[in-house]
């Protein structure tokens, strides 16, 4: 598997992880429990749209630019998308597997933690190997 495949594949399964810990969230709604927020007056745009840009936009700028960009430059957008995305794992794994933990995302966030981590470590070296070229 080249480089790129293995960069395009962790980027899917980041966006599948992410997919995952939503559908996760919203499992007991099969059995009639309310998952809605409590005391939640109306839905926070700018939080809605933090987490639309970090779940979906941002992967798929990964993909694209991996898919379709050449060069150095290429390789430097997505290292940077990469490393933003697993520090927001850290810090998100930190929050929802320490301060409000839920046994059922142990299956799903360290896993998106790990494959963005994998993500980071491939996106450098395909840096890396841009500028030796």
């Amino acid at each position: 598997m080249t480089r790129i495949q293995k960069i395009i594949t962790l980027w899917g399964l980041v966006l599948a992880g992410f997919l995952a810990h939503n559908m996760a969230d919203l499992l007991p709604i099969f059995w009639a429990v309310d998952v809605a927020v409590e005391h939640a007056e109306e839905a926070p745009v700018g939080m809605m749209a933090f987490m639309a840009i970090i779940t979906y936009t941002l992967p798929a700028v990964g993909i694209a630019t991996t898919m379709y960009g050449r060069g150095r430059g290429a390789a430097l957008v997505n290292l940077i998308l990469a490393a933003v995305m697993a520090l927001f794992n850290v810090l998100h794994d930190g929050g929802e597997l320490i301060m409000a933990f839920n046994p059922v995302q142990v299956f799903v966030l360290p896993f998106v933690l790990c494959f963005s981590i994998l993500l980071a470590v491939e996106s450098f070296k395909w840096y890396k190997e841009m500028g030796a070229e």
